[in-house]
Parts: C-alpha cells; sequence; structure tokens
C-alpha cells in the first residue's frame, strides 16, 4: 500500500500516535462479555481514537454526535454491554469537540432499528454482542443509512461490521472491513489503515 501524509497532518506523527495509543491500551484483563477479547473501556478510547482519523467526521458532527447502541433487550450479556458501553461513550475523547448523545437502538428487526437509527440522527453505531442476528443484515443497514459501526466481537467485522477491535500478542488491534467501512460512508486516513488489519482490500 502506498502511503501518503494528510496535510497538515505528518504521517510519521499520525502513526506514532495510534502506536502509542495501542501500546497504552494493552489488554489486561478479559472483557466481560465472553465474546469480546478486549475491555470495554479500552474498546471505547480506541474507537474514539479511530475516528478522530475519519476524514468524514465533520459531516456527522455539525449539531453534535449522537452514538447509537445497538443491542437485544432479551439477551443478557447484550444488555449488560450496553449499560456500561453508554457510561464509557460520553467520557471517551471525541473529535470535533462536539456535544455527545448516546442513545440505545434495540434490534428486533431490521425495520424498527432502521426507523429509530434514522429518527435518532445516529451518526455512529456501537454494536454489542448480538445472538442469532444476520451481522451482513446489520452491515447492510449500516451502508444504506451511511453510519460507521464498531464492534468488540472481532468475528463481526468480517461478517460486515465496518470497524471493529480484537486482542493480538495482548495488545489491541483495530479492525477494518475496507468495503464495509466504505459503503457506511467513512473516509479513514491512511495512517490508520497502515497499522489496522483490513479486511477486503
Amino acid at each position: 500500500m502506498v502511503m501518503t501524509a494528510d496535510r497538515h497532518f505528518p504521517l510519521w506523527h499520525a502513526v506514532v500516535i495510534l502506536a502509542l495509543v495501542m501500546t497504552v491500551l494493552t489488554v489486561s484483563a478479559i472483557a466481560d462479555a465472553q465474546e469480546m477479547s478486549v475491555p470495554l473501556d479500552v474498546q471505547v478510547q480506541l474507537m474514539a481514537r479511530i475516528f478522530s482519523f475519519d476524514r468524514a467526521m465533520d459531516t456527522r458532527t455539525k449539531e453534535g454526535l449522537t452514538i447509537g447502541i445497538l443491542y437485544q433487550e432479551r439477551f443478557r450479556t447484550s444488555v449488560n454491554t450496553a449499560d456500561e458501553v453508554e457510561d464509557l461513550l460520553p467520557t471517551a475523547a471525541w473529535p470535533a469537540d462536539r456535544s455527545v448523545r448516546v442513545v440505545r437502538i434495540a434490534w428486533e428487526n431490521r425495520a424498527d432499528a432502521e426507523r429509530a437509527m434514522r429518527e435518532q440522527h445516529i451518526g455512529i453505531l456501537y454494536v454489542t454482542p448480538l445472538r442469532s442476528v444476520d451481522l451482513q443484515e446489520v452491515g447492510d443497514l449500516c451502508g444504506t443509512q451511511r453510519i460507521p459501526a464498531f464492534t468488540g466481537v472481532s468475528s463481526y467485522v468480517n461478517d460486515g461490521i465496518p470497524l471493529g477491535v480484537a486482542q493480538r500478542g495482548g495488545k489491541a488491534a483495530i479492525l477494518v472491513n475496507l468495503p464495509a467501512a466504505r459503503r457506511a460512508g467513512t473516509d479513514l486516513s491512511s495512517q490508520v489503515l497502515h497499522i489496522a488489519e483490513v479486511i477486503g482490500e
């Protein structure tokens, strides 16, 4: 991959920043949700850092950033994850210094979730562990709505969720499903793609 530095932001500077973040966010404990290997506080910090390198963020934060949490009301792991993430998201260092609002989006079916995401003007979606849900359908919904999604369940990125995180050698690693991320409207800088595990290049 040919690397070029973004204007006003040297390539080496960005790479060092992200590398340091992932080194500092060394995974020292197993996440609460069984399907996730990276603790939730680490996920949220890394999620905010990734989106600071998304050149399309300004279009999603003109009137503040609304982050949706996609979860299942009848799946305890999903509810517990949503509870914790809801508390963590407003504390992260989000780009553009805009106000952050967090809302829950309950998954019962695609039509209801799509309506709720549209009505709430979701700018970014966090996907909790889900049970018996077609993740390709969730990914397709993100692409249709132009809403980038992030998850701590690494296998979901292979299934069509645009962004995620996994544990690699005791550290948090960025996962990018590039086709899905582009359909969802993200414009990630080459600095992020250089250090991420990229699917579908």
